[in-house]
């Protein structure tokens, strides 16, 4: 049976807890802006609860770029060591890397470039990680909000080259539907694929939780994650602020089309 997960922030992880879900997924960028003190003070609460956090998605944010101008830097690997300590302190598997706003390239910034960018930061994050037994899942981001690694297959390209033995994918079905990927032709990432990531596209492509007319597709979108052998979690990722309002429904809309898969 897949596990079912909800990203979150800190103050909505209580919340989540009592929803039915299996695990949060935190985001990695809150997670940096709290204080040493803050942090230590969700530790408590954290281990008291004793909800599971599996992953950190949001790696960044433009301040520490993946790619282009200012990637790379001591700022950059001090931040990737940081989220790594804190990640191990809570116990996570796994670290998404989407990052859209940390993935822009400047107007003539070629994809050589910034290939050799991200290998770099790849090549650095990825043994930091490996020492904590995390994973990294690189993901593919819609064209609307970043202009590098926009396609499924440009990610499993890179990792294939790297071939780093903590270096996987989350799959993201939210950006291969905006990309216009055939979401029932993505059996050839699975063997790749750690982690799956789904929203409702909504009108202005904002990111929602599952609807009860979302079960149908769910259902055979498992279905063909699990005949390409898929084991591991799946977590809704949608506008946080509406958690207390569709955050309950989802689960529960997910459970169902788990069923009989």
């Amino acid at each position: 049976m897949i596990d079912i997960g909800c990203c979150g922030h800190t103050d909505s992880y209580l919340a989540i807890s009592q929803m039915g879900y299996d695990y949060v997924e935190l985001s990695a960028q809150q997670i940096m802006e709290l204080t040493d003190e803050e942090f230590s003070e969700f530790l408590k609460l954290y281990k008291k609860t004793g909800f599971p956090c599996l992953g950190f998605n949001e790696y960044c944010t433009a301040e520490f770029p993946l790619v282009g101008p200012g990637s790379n830097s001591d700022a950059c690997r001090e931040y990737a060591q940081k989220v790594c300590e804190r990640g191990h302190a809570l116990g996570i598997r796994s670290i998404g890397i989407g990052a859209p706003a940390a993935r822009i390239l400047p107007e003539g910034y070629g994809k050589e470039q910034a290939d050799a960018d991200i290998i770099q930061f790849l090549r650095y994050i990825c043994p930091i990680a490996e020492k904590y037994g995390i994973m990294i899942l690189l993901e593919a981001v819609h064209k609307y909000l970043c202009n590098y690694l926009n396609n499924t297959s440009e990610v499993l390209a890179l990792v294939q080259r790297l071939d780093i033995p903590n270096l996987k994918i989350v799959l993201d079905y939210y950006h291969e539907e905006v990309m216009g990927e055939d979401l029932h032709a993505l059996s050839y990432v699975i063997p790749y694929t750690r982690h799956l990531h789904i929203a409702a596209n909504l009108p202005m492509r904002i990111r929602g939780f599952m609807r009860e007319q979302d079960i149908p597709e769910m259902h055979r979108l498992m279905e063909d994650a699990l005949k390409a052998g898929y084991d591991g979690g799946i977590s809704v990722e949608a506008v946080r602020d509406n958690v207390y309002r569709d955050g309950a429904s989802c689960q529960q809309y997910m459970r169902i089309a788990l069923l009989n898969t």
